[in-house]
C-alpha cells in the first residue's frame, strides 16, 4: 500500500511560487535565477521539505483505513453480566489478499467484549485465535468465565472466527459442494490458511485500533498463526502468548508426523497401564469390526479398526483416557435378560459416541481438507502427499499401528493421534465426491505459499514479548519442535518457556486462570522467574 499524495503538494506549490517569483519561464525550460539572498533560503527549505513528504509518500507504511482492502458490514451491541459490552462485528475482506481486483469476497466475524468500566480509545486489545485449523472461536459464557474473566481486568478481548469458520464465510460441506468441481474448490480453500488469517486480523486492527497494537493469544493451530504474524506484521505486536502452539518451523511434516507416531505409541501404552482391563476389549471390538468389513454409522459412514484408532485423539487431552475408557466400557448390545445377545452387535449408543467424535472431521471440515497443509510452509516443503499415511506405512510403524495385525498377535492396539488419511474420503459419508478429489488436489499441491518468515522470527520477535507454555508429553504439537522454535525467536530466553508435565494438550481449557495468568506474567515488568521456577 503506497500512502496517498493529498495534501503533499503545499510545499511543491511554494517552491512554483518562488519560482515564478524570482525567475521567468520560457518553453525551453529554466531561465537563470534570479534570486535575492533573502529569498534563497525559503526556497531552499520548501525544497527540502518537498523532498522529504514526496519520499515519505512512497514508504511502506499502513495505509489510511479508507484505503485497506476491509469493509465493515454489520454492528450488533448488547451486555452480559458483570458490566461486559458485547460488539459484534462482520467485515468484508477479499477472499486472496493478492489479487484484491478480482472481485471475490468473504466475510469475517468478530466479537469485542470489554468491561465498560476500561472501555476507551488506550484499552489494551487482545486477539485470541482458536486451535484447528477449522475451529471456530469458543463462544463466551455469561457471566465469562475461564481466561476471558482475567483478561477483561486489562485488556479488550478480540474473538475472531477464523475465516472459514463459524460465522465468518464457513466452508462447511454444503457451502464446499456448491462450489462446482474439485478444482473450483481446491483454488478457493487454498487462501484458507494462516497467512491470509493473519492478513485478516491486520486489517481488521488497523481499521478499528490503528493506534493500538495486539496482545496475540494462541492455543495450538492458534499459536501457528502467532508465527505468521510475528512474520509478516512484527510491528503491529505488544506481546505474544502461545499455549501447546510453537509450531515446527524448522522441520519438514515426515518428522513432524514420525514425531506424533512415536508420541502416540507411548501415551496409548500408558493408556493401557492405567485402564489394564481396556487392552481386551478394544482388541475385541477391532476384531469385530475387521471381521464384518465395518460396520455402517447412522450417518452412512464405515466404521474401521482405522476411524476406531482415531479415537486416541482423546488422549491429547486432560481427561481424555477417562473419556475413552468410559466410552468402551460397555459397547456391546444386551439381550432382554442378564447377558448379551447371541449375535454379537455393537450398541447404537456406542456407535454414535464414535461417529459424534471422530465426525468432527465432517463437522469441521477444514479440519480434514487443510490439515496436513498447515505444514506445508512454501514450496520447498510441498506437497503435503498424505503424508501421515506414508509415514505410517514406514518400517518403524506399518506393523505397530496395524490394528489386524495387533490382534492376531496378541499385542495391544494403539490409537493414532492428530492425522488425517486419504482413505477417509470413503470411509467418511460427506468427505467423498467433488470434496474428496479436492483434498487430493490439495495434497498433491506444489506452490503453496510461505507461512512463515525465519530471519523476521529471528529479528522481529526481539521487540516483540513471547511466551510459551510447552506440554511435555504433547501429542499434537511435538514438544523437542516448540523448543527449537523457542530458541529461533530472538537472542536465547528472548521467549520466556515454561515446560511442564503438568498439563495436556488441552492446558487453556482445564486451567485457564493459572495458564493465562502465568503466560501474561512472563511477558510483563514482574520477572517471570517468580513465577514460574526455572
Amino acid at each position: 500500500q503506497i500512502r496517498p499524495l493529498h495534501g503533499r503538494f503545499v510545499s511543491l506549490a511554494a517552491v512554483i511560487h518562488y519560482r515564478n517569483w524570482c525567475s521567468s519561464w520560457t518553453s525551453t525550460g529554466w531561465r537563470q535565477l534570479q534570486m535575492t539572498s533573502s529569498c534563497v533560503p525559503v526556497f531552499v527549505f520548501c525544497l527540502l521539505s518537498f523532498l522529504a513528504q514526496f519520499t515519505s509518500a512512497f514508504t511502506m507504511t499502513a495505509p489510511p483505513a479508507q484505503s485497506l482492502p476491509i469493509k465493515l458490514i454489520s454492528v450488533e451491541e448488547s451486555s452480559m453480566h458483570g458490566g461486559v459490552k458485547v460488539t459484534e462485528r462482520i467485515f468484508e475482506v477479499p477472499l486472496d489478499y493478492n489479487k484484491p481486483e478480482d472481485g471475490r469476497k468473504i466475510h469475517i466475524f468478530m466479537r469485542e467484549l470489554v468491561r465498560k468500566s476500561i472501555s476507551n480509545p488506550e484499552t489494551p486489545c487482545l486477539l485470541y485465535f482458536q486451535g484447528g485449523p477449522g475451529m471456530p472461536s469458543p463462544r463466551p459464557s455469561n457471566p465469562v468465565g475461564a481466561w476471558t474473566k482475567t483478561a477483561l481486568n486489562d485488556f479488550r478481548i478480540c474473538l475472531l472466527d477464523q475465516r472459514g469458520t463459524g460465522r465468518s464465510s464457513p466452508a462447511s460441506l454444503d457451502v464446499l459442494e456448491t462450489l462446482g468441481s474439485p478444482e473450483a474448490i481446491a483454488e478457493h480453500l487454498s487462501h484458507f490458511r494462516a497467512d491470509n488469517i493473519v492478513r485478516d486480523a491486520e486489517a481488521i486492527r488497523q481499521f478499528l485500533f490503528p493506534k493500538n497494537k495486539w496482545t496475540l493469544l494462541g492455543q495450538s493451530f492458534g499459536g501457528f498463526c502467532n508465527l505468521s504474524y510475528l512474520s509478516f506484521f512484527p510491528k503491529s505486536l505488544e506481546r505474544v502468548l502461545f499455549t501447546c502452539g510453537l509450531a515446527p518451523v524448522l522441520r519438514g511434516i515426515d518428522e513432524v508426523y514420525t514425531a506424533t507416531y512415536r508420541r502416540m505409541k507411548v501415551r496409548s501404552a500408558r493408556y493401557y497401564a492405567r485402564y489394564p482391563n481396556d487392552v481386551a476389549k478394544v482388541r475385541a471390538i477391532v476384531q469385530h469390526l475387521a471381521e464384518n468389513e465395518g460396520v455402517r454409522l447412522q450417518g452412512g459412514g464405515l466404521l474401521t479398526p482405522e476411524r476406531f484408532q482415531q479415537l486416541g485423539m482423546l488422549l491429547g487431552s486432560y481427561s481424555g483416557m477417562e473419556e475413552l475408557h468410559w466410552l468402551i466400557e460397555d459397547p456391546w448390545v444386551k439381550g432382554p435378560c442378564a447377558g448379551y445377545t447371541t449375535d454379537r452387535r455393537l450398541s447404537t449408543e456406542f456407535l454414535k459416541a464414535v461417529e459424534d467424535i471422530t465426525g468432527v472431521f465432517e463437522k469441521r471440515p477444514l479440519y480434514f481438507l487443510l490439515h496436513e497443509s498447515i505444514y506445508c510452509d512454501g514450496p520447498m516443503r510441498s506437497p503435503s502427499n498424505w503424508a501421515a499415511e506414508r509415514v505410517r506405512q514406514q518400517s518403524e510403524f506399518a506393523s505397530a499401528f496395524d490394528a489386524r495385525s495387533c490382534v492376531a498377535n496378541g499385542t495391544p492396539v494403539p490409537f493414532t493421534g492428530e492425522t488425517v488419511h486419504e482413505w477417509m474420503i470413503q470411509g467418511y459419508k460427506r468427505l467423498g465426491g467433488n470434496v474428496g478429489e479436492a483434498a487430493k488436489l490439495l495434497a498433491k499441491k506444489t506452490d503453496w505459499p510461505h507461512l512463515y518468515d525465519i530471519d523476521k522470527l529471528r529479528n522481529g520477535a526481539c521487540s516483540v514479548a513471547t511466551a510459551a507454555l510447552i506440554s511435555y508429553d504433547d501429542v499434537f504439537v511435538e514438544r523437542e519442535f516448540s523448543e527449537e522454535t523457542a530458541s529461533l525467536l530472538g537472542p536465547p530466553g528472548a521467549c520466556a518457556t515454561w515446560v511442564s508435565n503438568e498439563f495436556q494438550h488441552s492446558a487453556l481449557r482445564d486451567e485457564a486462570d493459572r495458564v493465562f495468568g502465568n503466560l501474561l506474567a512472563m511477558t510483563s515488568e514482574i520477572p517471570w522467574d517468580r513465577v514460574i521456577p526455572s
